[in-house]
């Protein structure tokens, strides 16, 4: 039998965690950078065991762009994804501005995502002024969210 204070303490103690768990899980489910409905199908795509373009294109989409809440996939803001033969990632980046103040942060997050593919040696982002993103780029599901976001 368990004493009293004991039974207490750790009745205390369940409450703490679950406000913790209640209080901090919605946070990480809705930070800008986590897609909740594609985690599972982004994490097999980082323990492929190829290397293809369809994880390349799930990984970036579990980028978010931190002003308009859509994944830069769908966003059509990726004008290119080359896969060199020593496994090596190119990314072409369009910005929906010309002056983007978030450009360092999109291109670090790309690598992270794209360079937590098994196979992936190095990811090289760079901007591609060559040509422009227009909303004609994205995607069916790109332009469904953007409706959805707008009411």
């Amino acid at each position: 039998m368990m004493p009293i204070v004991l039974r207490r303490i750790l009745l205390i103690a369940l409450i703490v965690g679950v406000g913790v768990l209640i209080i901090v899980l919605p946070k990480l489910f809705h930070s800008k950078r986590i897609v909740n409905s594609s985690l599972i199908i982004r994490e097999r795509a980082f323990l492929s065991d190829s290397l293809t373009k369809e994880n390349i294109i799930i990984a970036l989409r579990g980028v978010i762009d931190p002003e308009i809440g859509i994944n830069i996939y769908d966003l059509g803001l990726i004008s290119e994804i080359k896969i060199e033969k020593d496994d090596k990632v190119t990314i072409g980046l369009l910005l929906t501005t010309p002056d983007c103040p978030l450009i360092n942060e999109l291109q670090d997050a790309i690598k992270e995502s794209v360079g937590r593919i098994l196979k992936v040696k190095g990811v090289k982002v760079y901007l591609d002024k060559k040509n422009t993103w227009t909303p004609e780029r994205m995607t069916e599901q790109g332009k469904r969210q953007f409706k959805e976001g707008e009411k």
